[in-house]
């Protein structure tokens, strides 16, 4: 149907409890598949939460994914102590040798100032990123 279809696009792992009510009531009254619905509740193979309707493998996922993201989202940020200039050097050194690796990082070295100043990079004219 163009309700499943709709859960299929959005990446959904349930449908909502009147989507699937409506879709079984094509072939069973409504008391019927409320009925239903229950039953596959009480036997555990269909989870409810709120009105949406998970098979369990897929509710369980989505709650161990958004309880690994809560805990990221609660986290100190990272700080890693490197000179990202001094790193892109020498790997520019090892691919192109010195005298190409000096003209990319004047260009890098620019770029990382303005990302240090807060500029909106995304802005900037590449002619200006050149000089």
């Amino acid at each position: 149907s163009s309700d499943l279809q709709k859960c299929k696009e959005f990446g959904d792992t349930y449908v909502e409890q009147s989507m699937l009510t409506k879709a079984a009531s094509k072939v069973m009254s409504v008391v019927q598949a409320w009925d239903a619905l229950e039953f596959l509740k009480e036997e555990q193979i269909l989870m409810r939460e709120k009105n949406r309707i998970f098979l369990p493998n897929l509710y369980w996922y989505e709650k161990d994914i958004a309880k690994y993201v809560k805990k990221l989202m609660h986290m100190d940020p990272w700080h890693l102590n490197i000179d990202a200039e001094q790193l892109l050097r020498s790997e520019q050194m090892k691919r192109f040798g010195d005298e190409v690796a000096d003209d990319s990082m004047k260009n890098i070295s620019n770029l990382l100032r303005e990302i240090e100043q807060g500029l909106d990079i995304s802005t900037v004219d590449k002619q200006d990123r050149k000089s």
